[in-house]
């Protein structure tokens, strides 16, 4: 998705015909979410797209990296997949980094995501841990 297609979508959304001017949610999502090249478009669509709630989906990978290029206080939700242990996510995404599951969890628990969601978040991970 491109920032034209955001433009189009409000214009769209425009028309007489439609009685909503926002949307329930707008779901970020895909292959990876968090990835360099979408980082532009996630803040074009929250600045422009109007939305009872923003979620984003993600391996979590990136999440602690971009906390500063993306307002996490906008996203309402971030849905994280733990892929399985440092070797299991290495092996599917890739990469190089010895201690990615850590840093994965280490973005969960230093509040990267939305303040009220930790407590959320932390239970769950005590019971997976």
């Amino acid at each position: 998705m491109t920032n034209h297609d955001i433009d189009l979508i409000n214009e769209y959304l425009s028309q007489d015909f439609f009685d909503v001017n926002e949307f329930e949610e707008v779901i970020f999502t895909g292959v990876e979410s968090l990835l360099p090249q979408n980082i532009g478009t996630i803040n074009y669509a929250l600045k422009n797209l109007k939305s009872q709630e923003y979620i984003i989906f993600t391996n979590g990978v990136n999440l602690f990296d971009y906390r500063k290029k993306i307002d996490y206080n906008k996203i309402d939700k971030f849905q994280v997949s733990l892929d399985g242990t440092d070797e299991i996510i290495k092996y599917i995404n890739q990469y190089s980094d010895s201690n990615i599951f850590n840093k994965i969890i280490d973005a969960l628990c230093f509040n990267v995501a939305v303040p009220y969601q930790m407590n959320y978040i932390n239970h769950y991970l005590m019971k997976i841990i």
